[in-house]
């Protein structure tokens, strides 16, 4: 998906031709010509930010009222779960759209907006999700930042 940044681009919907601006929705196109109007400086591929389906009624209660499940009441446990789910390594390859692959990047903070190859997408979603156990490093007040 591309959203125009400059010029207005005729889009085809129905039959009908739209105007396409910085100010409309982003839109699809076949991937050669959205890698055409990038590259010609009028559009940018949009970042998708692909939503999660709402949990029912039904699921939140089942969730809740599982036996193993231990929650105190004050919403820690939920939080313990926002959290576990971010560490997650999610499901990822290169069969996906580069679009799809750049909205997953960007969900977890990764700027792959310039990446033209799903190669270097998903290698850098390996590199965000490999642990490599090593810690991060701690700095005092008094420590000097070089």
């Amino acid at each position: 998906m591309i959203k125009m940044i400059a010029g207005v681009y005729g889009y085809r919907e129905g039959g009908i031709i739209m105007p396409k601006d910085k100010n409309s929705e982003p839109f699809s196109l076949n991937p050669e010509r959205e890698a055409e109007l990038v590259t010609r400086g009028v559009a940018e591929y949009a970042n998708l930010i692909i939503p999660e389906e709402p949990k029912t009624a039904d699921q939140n209660d089942d969730s809740r009222n599982d036996e193993g499940s231990q929650n105190s009441g004050d919403g820690s446990q939920d939080d313990e779960d926002s959290q576990n789910d971010q560490k997650q390594k999610p499901e990822y390859s290169e069969k996906m759209k580069l679009p799809e692959l750049q909205a997953l990047a960007a969900s977890y903070g990764l700027d792959a907006q310039k990446m033209r190859a799903k190669a270097e997408v998903v290698k850098l979603l390996d590199d965000y999700f490999k642990d490599d156990g090593e810690q991060p490093p701690t700095f005092g007040a008094m420590d000097p930042v070089e």
